[in-house]
């Protein structure tokens, strides 16, 4: 027998956001909600003196049933009302 063969997997879903990109990028941008939104992250909390600015800092602490731990991560894009990430 020859190797199983698989056929590639296309997934596509929309949802109809009810806010402008200026209100969604502000809740997206406030890292200290995190934990409203996210089953593992817990809590979200910026370095002393920083926000939503590229090369920000911020901290985020993760539970599930086997461990707790947590993550720094720095912003690597903000742009308001367009586009907000970190790395």
């Amino acid at each position: 027998m020859g190797p199983m063969q698989t056929l590639p997997l296309t997934l596509q879903s929309s949802v109809v956001v009810r806010a402008t990109p200026e209100e969604v990028y502000a809740l997206v941008s406030d890292v200290t909600r995190t934990g409203e939104w996210s089953p593992v992250c817990t809590q979200c909390w910026w370095d002393e003196g920083q926000g939503p600015e590229v090369g920000a800092f911020f901290t985020g602490r993760n539970v599930t049933p086997d461990r707790t731990w947590e993550t720094r991560s720095e912003v690597v894009v903000a742009a308001p009302g367009r586009e907000f990430a970190w790395s």
